[in-house]
């Protein structure tokens, strides 16, 4: 079910940040994940935690298409495939690193409210971060800088 949400998120993703711009996406990703997360996962029940995969698949992966975007198109040429690398295997470290975390804090049962109620509370902040962050440096749907917009003329 995660896979199909990667896939999900291949397909929506460019449409998202067409419209909202890669930082809002993120922070949308972000928030919806704080929402569904544990509203899906503390039942702990087969059906809610298939679509909780799917919806963190896709969250997942829309965020992570969003700022692969954000990196390839902010970075000089010169610098954007160390730039990258580096972002991605930072990317994949955190991936496993969190699985590992997550190995070592669940129970034998494999159910810890404690885990998701965590987990949303990080998506929640990524999203208040990026919202904060985009108001103040975003840039609007378009990419075009929203403070050039905003601002009086000097």
């Amino acid at each position: 079910m995660s896979g199909a949400g990667f896939f999900a998120a291949a397909v929506v993703t460019p449409w998202a940040v067409g419209r909202l711009g890669p930082g809002r996406w993120i922070a949308v990703c972000a928030g919806t994940a704080a929402v569904l997360e544990p509203a899906l996962g503390l039942p702990f029940a087969a059906g809610p935690l298939l679509v909780a995969a799917f919806v963190l698949g896709l969250i997942t992966q829309g965020a992570k298409i969003a700022t692969d975007t954000v990196v390839q198109s902010s970075v000089e040429d010169a610098f954007r495939g160390r730039i990258f690398a580096l972002y991605d295997v930072l990317f994949n470290i955190a991936f496993v690193g969190a699985a590992g975390v997550a190995s070592l804090m669940l129970p034998p049962d494999g159910r810890s409210a404690l885990l998701v109620v965590l987990v949303a509370l990080v998506y929640g902040g990524v999203a208040v971060g990026m919202g904060r962050f985009e108001r103040h440096h975003g840039r609007d749907s378009r990419g075009g800088d929203v403070s050039r917009e905003t601002s009086p003329p000097r």
